[in-house]
């Protein structure tokens, strides 16, 4: 992800985001240590470990081990997080989920989860507002769809299971 003059790698291998300029010289890392002991360091379960920016230049890291979606300075301090794990619309289901996310053009936040397969739409404040895909749009498949947003709001997602690209146009 790409914010002015830094460039954020995540690097799931030793949970860590690390930031880089943009001669590719590393210029720090931070581990999501927040001091806050329920949001203490990014929690890691399987290889799922994105990271975004929004058009405000914001930094949103995906910590799916609790089901969240954080917020970040570009010095790696905390500033907001939004989510909870539920099976439920409003929540991440399983063990480790949301996998990916992007931004509507807006700044709204598409994710999608893997074992409950779906892609959501949340509003600025991370409020559930409606699917893209449920479930049922993924049939057998249990891996999360990556995901790409246009500038023009339509939705593109590499459906792994179909070995696709579908893209989800705003009805």
């Amino acid at each position: 992800a790409i914010s002015g003059g830094n460039i954020f790698v995540a690097d799931a291998g030793n949970r860590i985001v690390r930031i880089f300029d943009t001669g590719l010289e590393e210029t720090g890392s931070f581990a999501g240590e927040s001091g806050v002991s329920d949001h203490h360091g990014f929690i890691l379960p399987g290889i799922h470990f994105d990271i975004a920016v929004n058009k405000e230049n914001e930094l949103w890291v995906v910590n799916p081990g609790i089901h969240v979606i954080q917020n970040y300075t570009t010095g790696g301090r905390l500033r907001r997080y939004w989510g909870k794990p539920s099976f439920d619309p409003e929540g991440f289901s399983g063990c480790c989920n949301p996998c990916y996310i992007a931004f509507l053009p807006d700044g709204r936040f598409v994710t999608s989860e893997k074992g409950l397969v779906r892609i959501k739409i949340h509003g600025l404040s991370g409020a559930f507002e409606s699917f893209v895909a449920p479930p049922s749009a993924f049939e057998g498949g249990i891996g999360a769809p990556a995901l790409a947003v246009n500038s023009g709001g339509d939705i593109i997602a590499l459906d792994f299971h179909k070995n696709s690209i579908r893209f989800f146009k705003k009805k």
